[in-house]
């Protein structure tokens, strides 16, 4: 079920919205709906009718599910010896594509493909800095105001883990791509103002392999670190 047009179609639904619920919690209802509608009329009809709509939801589920655990994406990483590496110049940006963990403020939300600059200050510290648009799903949904706005990720030299070159898919789109994991903050559920330090993973699809060069590059200063064969 890790189709990238499939994983698509279910953030779409997952993430564009009708009043207060999302358009997958609507087709979830309508599903449970009919299986109840079938169950009730089982007189007038076989008794296994209603196992339709359950099983539908059922699968519905589970492709929901799927597709959020690998945030909607399909990382493909490459094989073989890395290219060599092309330095960035200081101060100068990339265009990115980016799916991760982001913050602004005391919130933090997971966002899929926002496009937007990465560049890396002086200090070393790595920034990924995006605006999230208002966008429309199947004529009706639509995402959510509150969240519109600047979101960012920060990433410090001594929280990488781990790159990835490689390749990402978000349904018909296709780019050349860094994976990073590092440790990041995020706000605690619990007790306010108090941070978690977890391990993230953000991918950085690049627009050219050029890019992705410049970007693998500049995250890690010692190129041999760089594993394309990490899976």
């Amino acid at each position: 079920m890790r189709s990238p047009a499939i994983m698509r179609v279910m953030h779409g639904l997952a993430h564009h919205h009708v009043g207060s619920p999302s358009l997958l919690q609507w087709l979830c209802v309508l599903l449970l709906a009919s299986a109840v509608l079938l169950a009730l009329n089982a007189t007038a009809l076989p008794n296994w009718s209603a196992a339709f709509p359950v099983a539908g939801l059922a699968l519905l589920a589970y492709v929901w599910w799927t597709a959020h655990t690998h945030d909607y994406v399909m990382f493909q990483p490459e094989r073989g010896t890395p290219p060599k590496p092309v330095p960035l110049p200081p101060g100068q940006a990339i265009q990115v594509s980016v799916t991760g963990l982001f913050a602004v403020e005391e919130r933090c939300r997971r966002h899929v493909w926002l496009s937007g600059e990465y560049r890396t200050f002086p200090t070393r510290e790595h920034a990924v800095i995006t605006r999230l648009e208002p966008t429309r799903y199947c004529g009706i949904g639509r995402s959510r105001e509150q969240l519109e706005g600047m979101w960012y990720i920060f990433c410090q030299p001594g929280d990488i883990v781990d790159i990835a070159v490689g390749e990402l898919y978000f349904g018909s789109f296709r780019k050349p791509c860094v994976r990073l994991t590092h440790r990041q903050e995020r706000p605690s559920r619990l007790r306010r103002r108090h941070v978690k330090r977890i391990m993230g993973t953000t991918y950085l699809a690049c627009d050219s392999e050029q890019d992705r060069r410049r970007l693998a590059a500049d995250l890690d200063t010692q190129p041999a670190a760089i594993e394309p064969n990490h899976p």
